[in-house]
C-alpha cells in the first residue's frame, strides 16, 4: 500500500451492519480488523469482512456493538501491508421491544375505560421517547368491504361519486381510541426495561357488536396492534340499507 496519507475509507450504517465500498482488490483486506476512537478511547479490534463488487471494487462490512451510539467515528483498519484511515457514520437503530406486542381486548363498552400493562425494553442505539397521549386508530373489521359493498350497490351513483360514499361509509366504521400513559411515559435509555401502564378510553360511537382492529405507534419504528369487540348485539340493518 502506498506510503502517502490515504483518504479515508468512509462506512455507514447501523452498529451491527456497517458497510463501505472501496477500489481496491479484496485480498488487500485478509485478517484485516478495524478499530476506532469512541470518547477518546480506542475499541477492540473487530474482524472486517472483504467481499468483491463490480469491477475492481470491493465491498467492506463491520460489525460494531448493537448499543454503539449514532454519530461520527475516527477509526483505523489494519492489515498485514498497514493500516489505512477510516470514517464511521453510525445510524440510528430504532428498536423498541414490547410484550405483548398484539392486544386482544376482548368486549369493551363504549364510553367506558380499560387500563392495561405492557413491558417495553429499549434494543435500539439511541434514546427513544414513549408519549403521554397516543391515539388508537381501529377500523371495524368488516369495513372496507362493506364500505365498499355500499358503493357498488347504490344505482344512483357514478365515477367520483361512488369513491366519495366509500370514504363516508368508512369513516362510519372508524373510531379512534384515546391512548393516555399514567405511568411509564418519556425518555426510554437504550438497553433499558420498563413497564408502562395506559388508559384506554373506548369512544361513544362504536357500534354495538361490531369488530374492530388497528395498530398506533408507541415509539418511533414501533406500531402496536389491537383488537376489539363493542358491547352489545351488532345491527345488521344498519348495512343492508340502499
Amino acid at each position: 500500500m502506498s506510503s502517502t496519507s490515504p483518504t479515508p475509507i468512509r462506512f455507514q450504517g447501523p452498529p451491527e451492519a456497517l458497510e463501505a465500498l472501496v477500489a481496491r482488490p479484496a485480498a488487500d483486506f485478509d485478517q484485516a480488523t478495524l478499530s476506532y476512537q469512541s470518547d477518546g478511547h480506542a475499541s477492540s479490534a473487530t474482524p472486517l469482512v472483504a467481499a468483491p463488487g463490480v469491477g475492481p471494487l470491493t465491498w467492506l462490512y463491520a460489525q460494531l456493538a448493537p448499543a454503539t451510539p449514532p454519530g461520527t467515528y475516527q477509526g483505523r483498519i489494519s492489515t498485514e501491508k498497514g493500516e489505512l484511515p477510516c470514517i464511521l457514520h453510525v445510524l440510528e437503530r430504532h428498536e423498541v421491544v414490547v410484550f405483548p406486542s398484539m392486544l386482544e381486548l376482548g368486549v369493551v363498552s363504549p364510553g367506558s375505560r380499560t387500563h392495561l400493562h405492557l413491558t417495553v425494553y429499549n434494543n435500539g442505539n439511541g434514546d427513544e421517547r414513549l408519549p403521554r397521549v397516543m391515539g388508537l386508530g381501529a377500523l371495524e373489521t368488516e369495513g372496507l368491504e362493506e364500505a365498499l359493498s355500499a358503493a357498488y350497490r347504490d344505482p344512483n351513483l357514478r365515477g367520483l361519486d361512488r369513491v366519495a360514499k366509500v370514504a363516508d361509509e368508512l369513516a362510519l366504521r372508524h373510531v379512534l381510541v384515546r391512548v393516555t400513559a399514567r405511568n411509564g411515559h418519556g425518555v426510554l435509555r437504550t438497553g433499558e426495561l420498563r413497564d408502562l401502564e395506559l388508559e384506554l378510553r373506548w369512544p361513544t360511537r362504536m357500534r354495538a357488536g361490531r369488530s374492530y382492529a388497528g395498530t398506533w405507534p408507541i415509539a418511533a419504528g414501533q406500531r402496536l396492534s389491537a383488537r376489539f369487540t363493542a358491547a352489545g348485539d351488532a345491527d345488521t340493518s344498519e348495512d343492508n340499507h340502499e
